[in-house]
C-alpha cells in the first residue's frame, strides 16, 4: 500500500535489495560450459494481458516501447535453473510476485522460446527465499551439477536473465559468508559477480560450472551480492513448505509500531494453484492479524485514548475528506488534505482531490444532481467522473497518456465499517502495470467521498484488509441540496447507520426540521425560504458518549443557495477536558460566558456586505432559563445573510431560530 499498512521484513544481512535478473565477464567459462549452462537456465515469465480494457485520451504511441518488449507476449519475472530432469529452482520472491497477478500462472521459457507452465510446488522456504518445482509438458531438462563444497576467494559465475533481456553469465569472486540477519540460522554467500534486476533465482556457479548457490539479492550501495547455499534448498525436499520471518508493522495514521512474526507451513508437494491460493490467504490473514497486533500494543495511545482532546472537541469543516492521525507530539488531529485540486463538472458538479496519509482522498459531486439511484450501482459511470480529477496516466516510452475510463469494476463489494458507514469497495485492473486501482467509495447525498490506492496485484488482498481497518479513521462531511438529501435518506442500503436515528425533513418551501437524540432544530420560512437550490452540510465528528467513541453530526449548516451567503448554522461544542488543547479551552471560556461573538449581538463585515448574529444554547435547567454554564455540551447557533439588515431584524431572526432549537444532551 500505498500508503497503507507498511511492513519492513528482514530478509538478509545489510538489507539486500531483491533482484528481479545477472552481467558480463572478464574471464568467461569455455564455450562448451557456457552452452551447457544456458541449456539449464530459464526465464520465469507470466503472460501479458490479452487485451487492454482501458480507454485513453488519445491513441497510445506503442512504437516508443522497445521492439522486444513491445512484441513479447510475456513479462519476464526472474530466473530459474534445473537441478534434475524434472526439478527446477528459483527464488521464492520471484514466485510470490506471480501470485495474484492478473494474467495467469507463471511459467518457464527456454532459449528456444518454448513456454512450460509451472505445475507442482515441491519445496518452499519464504525466509530462505527458494522454491523447488516441476513444470508441465516439458522434455527432460539438462540438470546443472551440484558442487559438494565452496571456497572463499574462488572464482564464481552469476547466471541469470539480467534486466529481463536474456540469460547472461558474469564472473567475480566468492568473497565471504555472512549470517542471515534474523537469527543467524544459516550463512549467506556473498559474491562480487555483477547481478541485475532479473537475476533472482539464477544459479551461482563455481569455476567448473557447478551450482553452489541461488542468486537472490544485492547490497543497496555496493557490488556485494547474496546467494543462498544450494544445500539449504536440497535439504528441504520432503518437508513442509515454510515461512518464518520477523518484521516491523506500522500504520500511516499511528506513530507507534509493533514487531510481528509470521510462521506458517504449507503441505507439499502441491499444485501451483493450491499453493497460490493458500499463500494468498496467508497474506490477507497476516495483514489483518498484524494490524490487530499493532492496535493492541498501542491501545493506551490509540484514538480516542491518549492525547485525543483536540480531535474529539473539534468539528472539522473541510469538504475534502482526510484521516484522523497522530501528530509528532502524539496528539490526535485531522489535518486538512494537502495538494487539493478541484475540477468543475458542468452543470453544478465537481471533483475535488487531495492527499492524506499518502493516499488520494476525493469528493465527487455529480453534475446530474445525484437523484438517480442507478448511478450508485454503475461502477463505470462513477469512476469515469472520478478519473477527471485523478490524473491517472499510463507511461509509454517517454510519454504519459491520460486514462479516461477503466470500464466496469472487476470487483464491487459492500463493506460496513465500525461506525455503520456503508462503503462500496471497488477495484479495476491496470494491465499495463500488473496493478489495481482500489477505491473506497462512501455514498453521500451529492455523490461520493472516499479514497483511492494504486496497489501491485500481489499485494492487493493484504492491502484491502488493511484499508478496511483504516476506514474507521476516515473523516467526512455530508453535503447536498435538499432534493439530494431527500433521495439519499431513502437509500437505506447505502446511507450511514447514524441517519437511522436522525429525522430530517428536507421538503423545500416549508419548515426545515432536524431531530436527533442530541438536538432538534426547526427553520421556518420566516428565517429562510428554502428551494431546490438550498444546501445542507452536516459536518460529522467523533466524540465520547457513555464512555464509548461515537460518530455523529457535529455541526449543521443550512444555506439558502450554494454560495452559502444566507445560512443557518448549529455547532456542537463539548467542554474540553482539564489541561486540554489551549485553543479549545479559550474558545470554551468565550462560549460558556457568552463573550463577544457568542452573545446574540449582530455584526457585519467591513464592507457591509455580510451580516450575522451568533448565540449559545444549552439543555434547559429546571431552576432557571438561559444558558447553563455548567453543562458539558453547549451549542452555538447562528444566522448570516448578504441581505442588508439592521440589528433588530437579525435579533428577531435569531429569536425565532432559538425558539426552534432544543438541546437534549447535558
Amino acid at each position: 500500500m500505498t500508503a497503507t499498512l507498511r511492513r519492513s521484513m528482514t530478509r538478509a544481512a545489510l538489507g539486500p535489495l531483491l533482484l528481479g535478473a545477472a552481467a558480463a565477464l572478464a574471464a568467461s567459462p569455455s564455450p562448451e560450459l557456457q552452452s551447457s549452462i544456458r541449456a539449464s537456465t530459464f526465464e520465469v515469465v507470466i503472460p501479458k494481458a490479452a487485451s487492454d480494457l482501458l480507454s485513453y485520451e488519445r491513441p497510445l504511441p506503442l512504437e516508443l516501447i522497445p521492439f522486444v518488449i513491445r512484441n513479447d507476449k510475456y513479462w519476464s519475472m526472474g530466473t530459474a535453473f534445473a537441478i534434475a530432469p524434472d526439478t527446477f529452482v528459483t527464488a521464492a520472491h520471484v514466485l510470490r510476485e506471480a501470485i495474484g497477478n492478473q494474467f495467469g500462472p507463471p511459467a518457464l521459457r527456454d532459449a528456444a522460446a518454448h513456454v512450460y507452465r509451472i505445475d507442482r510446488i515441491l519445496a518452499y522456504s519464504g525466509h530462505e527465499d527458494f522454491v523447488l518445482f516441476s513444470v508441465a509438458g516439458a522434455p527432460a531438462a539438462v540438470a546443472l551439477p551440484i558442487a559438494p563444497e565452496h571456497k572463499i576467494d574462488s572464482v564464481v559465475f552469476a547466471v541469470g536473465n539480467a534486466l529481463g533481456e536474456g540469460v547472461v553469465i558474469r564472473d567475480g569472486l566468492l568473497t565471504s559468508e555472512t549470517p542471515e540477519a534474523q537469527d543467524g540460522r544459516w550463512k549467506w554467500l556473498r559474491f562480487s559477480a555483477a547481478a541485475s534486476p532479473g537475476n533472482s533465482g539464477g544459479p551461482l556457479l563455481d569455476a567448473d560450472g557447478r551450482v553452489i548457490g541461488i542468486v537472490l539479492a544485492k547490497s543497496p550501495n555496493e557490488n556485494l551480492n547474496f546467494a543462498l547455499p544450494i544445500g539449504r534448498a536440497l535439504e528441504a525436499r520432503g518437508k513442509p513448505g515454510s515461512v518464518d520471518i520477523r518484521y516491523s508493522v506500522k500504520a500511516p495514521f499511528l506513530r507507534g509500531s509493533a514487531v510481528a512474526t509470521t510462521k506458517a507451513e504449507f503441505k507439499l508437494p502441491a499444485s501451483y494453484a493450491d499453493f497460490a491460493r493458500d499463500y494468498a490467504a496467508l497474506r490477507a490473514r497476516t495483514a489483518k492479524s498484524d494490524f490487530d497486533k499493532l492496535l493492541a500494543e498501542n491501545a493506551a495511545k490509540l484514538f480516542p485514548h491518549g492525547k485525543a482532546d483536540k480531535a474529539l472537541g473539534t468539528v472539522y469543516q473541510s469538504l475534502t475528506p482526510s484521516f484522523v492521525q497522530q501528530q509528532r507530539d502524539d496528539s490526535w488531529d485531522v489535518p486538512a488534505a494537502t495538494d487539493s485540486h478541484t475540477l468543475e463538472l458542468p452543470p453544478h458538479g465537481l471533483v475535488t482531490t487531495g492527499t492524506s496519509l499518502g493516499m488520494t482522498t476525493f469528493r465527487l459531486r455529480r453534475p446530474s444532481g445525484a437523484l438517480d439511484d442507478a448511478f450508485y450501482a454503475d461502477s463505470r459511470a462513477s469512476m469515469d467522473l472520478l478519473l477527471k480529477g485523478l490524473d491517472l496516466a499510463r507511461p509509454v516510452g517517454s510519454e504519459s497518456i491520460r486514462v479516461t475510463s477503466l470500464g466496469a469494476a472487476e470487483r464491487d463489494t459492500p463493506f460496513v465499517d465500525h461506525f455503520g458507514r456503508h462503503w462500496q469497495v471497488r477495484s479495476w485492473p491496470l494491465g499495463y502495470a500488473d496493478s489495481r486501482m482500489l477505491v473506497f467509495l462512501l455514498p453521500t447525498p451529492e455523490g461520493y467521498v472516499g479514497f483511492v490506492v494504486k496497489e501491485r496485484s500481489p499485494e492487493f488482498e493484504a492491502t484491502l484488509e488493511a484499508l478496511k481497518l483504516m476506514s474507521d479513521y476516515f473523516y467526512v462531511s455530508y453535503s447536498g441540496t435538499l432534493p439530494q438529501w431527500a433521495a439519499y435518506l431513502k437509500r437505506k442500503a447505502l446511507r450511514a447507520a447514524v441517519f437511522d436515528a436522525i429525522d430530517i425533513d428536507p421538503a423545500v418551501g416549508h419548515v426545515f426540521s432536524y431531530a436527533s437524540h442530541l438536538i432538534t432544530v426547526k427553520v421556518p420560512p420566516q428565517v429562510m425560504v428554502t428551494s431546490d437550490e438550498s444546501t445542507l452540510l452536516l459536518a460529522m465528528s467523533y466524540f465520547m458518549s457513555g464512555g464509548k467513541l461515537a460518530w455523529d453530526v457535529g455541526s449543521l449548516r443550512l444555506s439558502r443557495e450554494e454560495n452559502q451567503k444566507t445560512f443557518v448554522s448549529v455547532r456542537r461544542r463539548p467542554k474540553p477536558a482539564t489541561n486540554s488543547d489551549q485553543h479549545l479551552e479559550d474558545e470554551w471560556t468565550q462560549i460558556s460566558t457568552r463573550a463577544a461573538g457568542y452573545n446574540g449581538s449582530a455584526t457585519h463585515d467591513a464592507d457591509f456586505k455580510n451580516y450575522w448574529i451568533t448565540d449559545v444554547v444549552s439543555a434547559p435547567r429546571p431552576s432557571a432559563p438561559g444558558v447553563d454554564p455548567g453543562a458539558a455540551v453547549l451549542y452555538v447557533i447562528g444566522y448570516g445573510t448578504e441581505a442588508s439588515q439592521v440589528p433588530r431584524e437579525l435579533a428577531e431572526t435569531l429569536a425565532i431560530l432559538r425558539g426552534g432549537t432544543q438541546v437534549l444532551e447535558r
